[in-house]
């Protein structure tokens, strides 16, 4: 009965919204109204009614602007709030893909959405945010380490974990994301070995959030650069030579090389290069790839 209420209400409202627009004191009652409906949802124990309550958020935060929240700032932060709490409690005990990938999207376009609006509404959930990033990195780590599916780890990532190392990238201050570094390196590079990840899918998802965790805390990056480096020469190195899985190695491993410098990596590079007798012909070609790639990305 909800997941209906939560429907009509929602179509009731985008209708009303492109008739008008609506004002401050309208907004705060949409906001004091599609809570409830969605927060019962989400406490449901059907997966079903949990991903429509968080779509149903997810389709309140996308209407909203910062006209909307700077006119009502008590009722939408307590609407923002709110929301992220019963997400948490969500995800904490959500494991299909379905469910995990709505509550994922919901949390990160709230944050990004904050991260829009800047000012006192980014600051005052910064650090709700690396809580919430430290929490799904810990939730990834566990499953790579433990022999999880694929499917759960790509879950992880599209669900939540690439928008959010992104918003953490984008951010002026590294200093969250900074601490989130060594947690991000130990749920991430266990997924770019391709000897243990199947999944093509998810072997690019988890390059693409390694991407976004080397620009978010690169001031740390340097320290770990020769591990960092020998998985994804590694994951180049076994990709098929023409996919775009190798394409996309070659450019995450040419990126760490940029990222990471040559004090840490030089070793590794030289010790390839200038003994190719020890190593595969394959990972030879690679590391020559990769380091002509990373003079380019220099320039």
């Amino acid at each position: 009965m909800n997941g209906i209420r939560l429907v009509l209400y929602v179509q009731a409202r985008k209708e009303e919204a492109d008739a008008t627009t609506l004002s401050s004191v309208a907004w705060g009652d949409v906001l004091d109204d599609a809570f409830p409906i969605c927060a019962s949802l989400v406490d449901s124990n059907r997966n079903e009614m949990i991903a429509l309550g968080a779509c149903g958020f997810l389709r309140v935060v996308d209407s909203l602007n910062s006209a909307t929240l700077n006119d009502c700032q008590e009722i939408g932060n307590k609407f923002v709030g709110n929301t992220l709490s019963v997400l948490d409690l969500a995800f904490k005990i959500s494991r299909e893909g379905p469910v995990v990938v709505a509550i994922g999207q919901t949390q990160s376009r709230i944050f990004a959405m904050l991260q829009e609006l800047g000012g006192n509404w980014e600051s005052r959930y910064r650090n709700r945010r690396r809580k919430v990033t430290r929490q799904w990195l810990t939730t990834l780590a566990r499953s790579s380490h433990q022999g999880a599916s694929d499917s759960r780890c790509w879950n992880l990532l599209v669900g939540g974990l690439i928008s959010l190392l992104l918003q953490h990238a984008k951010n002026d201050s590294k200093a969250d994301i900074m601490e989130l570094g060594r947690l991000g390196l130990s749920a991430l590079l266990p997924l770019t070995d391709a000897d243990i990840v199947m999944d093509q899918k998810t072997l690019v998802t988890s390059m693409t959030a390694m991407i976004n965790l080397l620009f978010g805390a690169y001031p740390i990056m340097p320290h770990h650069g020769g591990k960092i480096l020998c998985h994804l020469l590694s994951a180049a190195s076994l990709a098929v030579p023409t996919s775009s899985t190798r394409k996309l190695s070659i450019y995450t491993s040419a990126t760490a090389l940029v990222i990471c410098g040559p004090k840490f990596t030089k070793e590794i590079i030289d010790s390839i290069l200038n003994g190719q007798d020890s190593f595969q012909d394959i990972m030879v070609a690679t590391t020559s790839e990769v380091t002509k790639l990373a003079e380019k990305l220099r320039e």
